[in-house]
Formats: structure tokens, C-alpha cells, sequence
């Protein structure tokens, strides 16, 4: 009877350590699956050999982007990766565009969206 007592209270703390194991694995080191830039002087050629650089590393993708307003929304392909997007993106980038000429943002999609429609206004 000591013994099943004793396992009443092992078993539950057992499953909190897998569930809280589980979930800090599920976060990894970045869930973020966009990465908006904003590119001074951004050119459809740029945008294009970056979209090819892109493909052929096959890891990222370029969801949404606009000329006039300088913006690139990249976005990861692979759900599952667990990389430090930065690191490992900045790199692909930086072999198509001068890394002077860009600027990472926390701008989420519709602010990049609404700064396209802008531009494309002006």
C-alpha cells in the first residue's frame, strides 16, 4: 500500500516533466516562419535573384514583396526546422543584396502590406 501511495505522487510529477520537455522542444530556438526586411533601393532584379537564391537553397521563399516600398517578406518553407532564422537566412541575403542596403523589422504582414499600398499611391 506504501508503494502505490508513493507511486500516486511520482507518476503526475513524471508527466509534468515530459509535458513542460515537450513543450520547450516544440518552441525550439525560433518559431518565427517570417522575416519582413526593408531594402533601400530594392530592384525587381534583386528581388528575382533573390527569389532564385532562395529556391535553390530551399529553405526559404519569398512570400510577399514590393519594389517601391523596399520591402521583403521571407518566409520559411520548412515548419519544422529549428534554426535561428536570422543566421541562417542573413547569409542567402546578403549574396543578392548589399547588406548596407538592408534593415530587418518587427513589421508584421498587413503593416507591410499597408506600406506597399502606400508607396504604390504616391
Amino acid at each position: 500500500m506504501k508503494d502505490s501511495a508513493s507511486l500516486q505522487h511520482i507518476i503526475p510529477t513524471i508527466i509534468a516533466i515530459v509535458f513542460l520537455q515537450t513543450m520547450a522542444f516544440a518552441q525550439g530556438p525560433s518559431t518565427q516562419r517570417e522575416m519582413v526586411l526593408q531594402v533601400r533601393g530594392l530592384t525587381s532584379e534583386m528581388r528575382d535573384g533573390l527569389a532564385n537564391e532562395l529556391q535553390r537553397e530551399g529553405h526559404y521563399r519569398i512570400a510577399f514583396a514590393c519594389v517601391p516600398a523596399g520591402i521583403i517578406l521571407l518566409e520559411s518553407t520548412d515548419a519544422t526546422r529549428r534554426v535561428d532564422q536570422q543566421a541562417d537566412l542573413m547569409p542567402v541575403v546578403h549574396r543578392r543584396i548589399d547588406p548596407s542596403a538592408i534593415r530587418s523589422t518587427n513589421m508584421l504582414r498587413r503593416d507591410a502590406e499597408a506600406a506597399c499600398a502606400e508607396a504604390r499611391n504616391q
